[in-house]
């Protein structure tokens, strides 16, 4: 549905803060002009802990910008690191209404693909409510998933051997003036349980700004530092 020039951005770790506005507003969207995803490709001269502080810091380059435009601030809701070798259904993530899902790819040789779908757009070429649409056409169902055939997106260029972060627009809502999600799938071309296929989560919600942030200094550091791996 989207073409590559839509979603997809090969970024020198200097020149991020110069991408941060086309950032925001590819994820952040309140209309159907843009994607609500994007991929950035840090290429391979990168390691482990600079992808996870480059996280840290484009969360919060990038809550500056969402109090600036929308009067609310980015917290996170989890901060973790998994092995990840199972496909899944198009699905959202579960978090808050208005979420946001970072991921963080390190190399791997495990294959694999990721897709996007619009489900919001659906629903409103349906004439329908989001509620409307999970309530019949559930996508964890085959006929749920044909249906959202034309509104699909696979990432193109999805190099195993780079470093990458993939940002979406994880909401759920039906409100005008609220941003619009879209739902994202993994497909294991072929698992080996021998290798690692590391992928650094991270979620942000939109919140108050006289809301506290539930993860400290100390703990947002140790996401960035830290060798453990959970497996899935």
């Amino acid at each position: 549905m989207r073409n590559k020039n839509d979603y997809f951005l090969w970024v020198h770790i200097d020149s991020l803060q110069e991408n941060i506005d086309t950032i925001y507003r590819k994820v952040f969207r309140t209309d159907y002009t843009e994607p609500g995803f994007i991929v950035i490709d840090f290429g391979l001269t990168f390691t482990s802990e600079k992808l996870r502080e480059t996280m840290v810091k484009l969360k919060n380059q990038l809550s500056q910008l969402h109090i600036e435009r929308a009067g609310q601030k980015l917290l996170y809701q989890w901060m973790g690191r998994f092995d990840q070798q199972e496909t899944t259904k198009f699905h959202l993530d579960n978090a808050a209404d208005q979420s946001f899902l970072m991921l963080g790819y390190e190399p791997s040789v495990i294959k694999s693909k990721l897709l996007f779908a619009d489900y919001s757009a659906l629903a409103k070429s349906m004439n329908i409510s989001g509620e409307e649409y999970f309530e019949k056409y559930n996508p964890m169902f085959i006929d749920g998933e044909n249906l959202l055939k034309p509104f699909i997106t696979e990432i193109e260029g999805f190099r195993e051997d780079s470093y990458k972060i993939v940002l979406m627009n994880n909401s759920n809502s039906n409100k005008p003036e609220e941003t619009i999600g879209v739902f994202h799938k993994a497909e294991i071309i072929q698992k080996d349980l021998t290798k690692e296929r590391v992928i650094n989560s991270t979620m942000m919600y939109s919140a108050n700004v006289e809301e506290n942030e539930r993860f400290s200094y100390e703990e947002q550091q140790k996401f960035i530092t830290t060798d453990k791996i959970s497996k899935r």
